[in-house]
């Protein structure tokens, strides 16, 4: 069965196409225009039938794999070159402060693992003291990742492998000049 095989008013499949974006029904059937008084009711209800679970399931495959489509080999090398090239000072304004979030280039960005902001105040004074951690990428463990892509690390079973001709230090360096300098995060990587 799929959902070619059914009839669907043009609200059911706004109903579809908004639960797969939380899962939640209430919210899906009002974002879907369903009435807000009666929105839970009918997105449960909804759920239960044969036709709106088989169109959520294929749009849920459908999801699926324009995510796998979008993992390239282009776009993996060009997200290692993020982390392992990072320069930590873009992070920072000229004084010395930590930027906004949304004025750090998109590149640094992506090389940012977690973000904490612990704000205290002190008892006495009542003094607010904010301070945010910013995590990067582990650098070595991404450019030892890299390398091994590369080619410039070999494990014990790509040694003796006879049909690959060893690469020179200066043709595997130069490949990873050419992913630092030309690969970027603002290129298109699909």
């Amino acid at each position: 069965m799929n959902s070619s095989d059914f009839k669907y008013t043009p609200q059911q499949e706004q109903f579809c196409h908004e639960y797969i974006i939380d899962f939640i029904a209430g919210k899906a059937a009002e974002r879907a225009k369903y009435s807000p008084v009666t929105a839970y009711a009918v997105g449960s209800r909804l759920l239960k039938t044969d036709k709106i679970k088989v169109m959520v399931d294929e749009l849920l495959e459908k999801k699926r794999k324009d995510r796998l489509n979008m993992v390239t080999e282009k776009r993996v090398k060009a997200e290692l070159a993020c982390l392992a090239f990072v320069d930590p000072l873009q992070l920072f304004d000229d004084a010395g402060d930590l930027k906004p979030l949304k004025d750090i280039p998109e590149d640094i960005r992506r090389a940012i693992t977690s973000v904490d902001i612990l704000t205290s105040t002190d008892k006495f004074t009542g003094k607010k003291t904010t301070l945010k951690k910013i995590k990067l990428a582990n650098k070595e463990h991404t450019l030892e990742l890299m390398a091994r892509i590369l080619g410039m690390i070999k494990t014990k079973f790509e040694d003796v492998t006879p049909d690959k001709p060893p690469r020179s230090r200066p043709e595997r360096l130069a490949q990873l000049e050419e992913i630092q300098n030309k690969v970027t995060p603002q290129e298109d990587l699909n």
